[in-house]
């Protein structure tokens, strides 16, 4: 881990520059010697990444305070998206995904062509599993 004297003694380059102060912590160094606070973690398969802050501005200490709740953030997103629907059926969840997701980025000929796959294949084997027989 580096040092608040460390940091402070990091040098512009002809580049701007990360340098790792911990796991998904990094301060970025520009050209013109500003330095910046970055957190940078993959998170279910995508680059979560965000600005903290200035060095000038953000202490060592509150950078980590910042980075320790920022990753608790991400562990609570990632256990709510792999809890299941409380009360919820297969059914009413994808009828739920139709309407959110499925109509709002999709062409109409194509919503149908889904709706159409649900009704006649998904939804039926669902409630087969539900009644025991599979």
């Amino acid at each position: 881990m580096l040092t608040s004297k460390q940091i402070h003694n990091l040098e512009a380059g002809s580049k701007r520059y990360l340098a790792k102060v911990e796991d998904s912590l990094y301060v970025e160094v520009k050209t013109s010697g500003t330095k910046s606070w970055i957190f940078s973690k993959m998170s279910q398969g995508r680059l979560v990444k965000k600005v903290l802050g200035s060095f000038s501005d953000v202490s060592l200490y509150e950078a980590l305070r910042m980075l320790d709740d920022l990753l608790l953030h991400l562990e609570e997103q990632a256990g709510q998206r792999n809890k299941p629907a409380k009360g919820k059926t297969f059914a009413e969840v994808a009828e739920e995904w139709m309407k959110v997701k499925c109509i709002p980025n999709t062409e109409k000929q194509n919503v149908k062509r889904q709706q159409r796959r649900l009704d006649h294949y998904v939804l039926p084997a669902s409630q087969a599993n539900r009644s025991g027989r599979a």
